[in-house]
C-alpha cells in the first residue's frame, strides 16, 4: 500500500494488469495534496495509452490497495495491440471507459458533497476486490478525495452509525452495500454502467 510504482514523466517500460491490487493515478501538487485522477484494478490496464503513445507517464502511479499485478513489457503490449484486432478492440474499449471514469470524477469532485463522493469511491474499490474488507486508512482516503482528514472522519462516523460500514484500524468493512449505493451520487452508477456497456462482465460484485 502506497508504494510509488512510477513518477510523473517516467518512461513506461512495463504495462500492469492488476489482479488483486488497485493502482491510483494521482497528480501531486506543490502544497502536498495528491488528488486522484483514476483508479485501475482487475478490470483494466495501467499504462496502456502511454505504451502505444508517448512512452512516458503524465501522472504518478501509487499502489492504492496492496496486492498482485501482472507485468508485460511495453514493447510486447504495443506489438499485441498492432497485431491482434481483438486485443486492440478490447484495449480501445477499456481506454474509452477509463476516460469516462476520469471525466465523471472531475464533474463529481466539483458538484457533489464529501459523503456522496466517499461512498462512490468505496464502492469503486469494492468492485475491484474479492472482500468486503478494504485495506484503506482514513488518512489515505482524505488524500485521495482531496479533503481534510476531519471531513473523512465525520463521514465515516455517519456511515458507521447508519450501519453501512465498520471502520477498523487500517481498514474499512462494508456491511450494507445497498445503503452505500443509496448515499452515493449518481456518478458511481454512470461509470459502472459505462464499463458494462463497453466491457460486459467487467464487474460481477453485487
Amino acid at each position: 500500500m502506497r508504494e510509488i510504482i512510477l513518477e510523473s514523466g517516467d518512461s513506461i517500460d512495463q504495462v500492469y494488469f492488476p489482479e488483486t491490487a488497485v493502482i491510483s493515478l494521482v497528480s501531486p501538487f506543490l502544497d502536498g495534496r495528491v488528488p486522484e485522477l483514476a483508479s485501475i484494478g482487475r478490470e483494466g490496464i495501467s499504462g496502456c495509452l502511454s505504451a502505444i503513445g508517448s512512452g512516458t507517464t503524465f501522472s504518478q502511479w501509487v499502489a492504492q490497495v496492496p496486492g498482485r499485478a501482472l507485468q508485460c513489457p511495453a514493447s510486447a503490449f504495443e506489438s499485441a495491440f498492432e497485431q491482434s484486432q481483438g486485443f486492440r478492440q478490447a484495449t480501445i474499449c477499456y481506454m474509452e471507459a477509463l476516460q469516462c471514469q476520469i471525466m465523471q470524477s472531475v464533474a463529481c469532485n466539483a458538484m457533489h458533497p464529501v459523503e456522496a463522493r466517499c461512498c462512490r469511491w468505496i464502492l469503486m474499490m469494492r468492485d475491484r476486490s474479492d472482500s468486503d474488507e478494504l485495506a484503506l486508512t482514513q488518512e489515505f482516503l482524505a488524500e485521495i478525495l482531496s479533503v481534510h482528514r476531519s471531513s473523512v472522519s465525520l463521514t465515516i462516523g455517519t456511515l458507521q452509525q447508519a450501519g453501512y460500514l465498520e471502520a477498523k484500524r487500517g481498514s474499512l468493512r462494508i456491511l450494507d452495500r445497498k445503503g452505500l449505493e443509496n448515499v452515493s451520487c449518481e456518478c458511481y452508477r454512470i461509470v459502472r454502467d459505462r464499463f458494462e456497456d463497453l466491457l460486459p462482465g467487467t464487474f460481477i460484485t453485487q
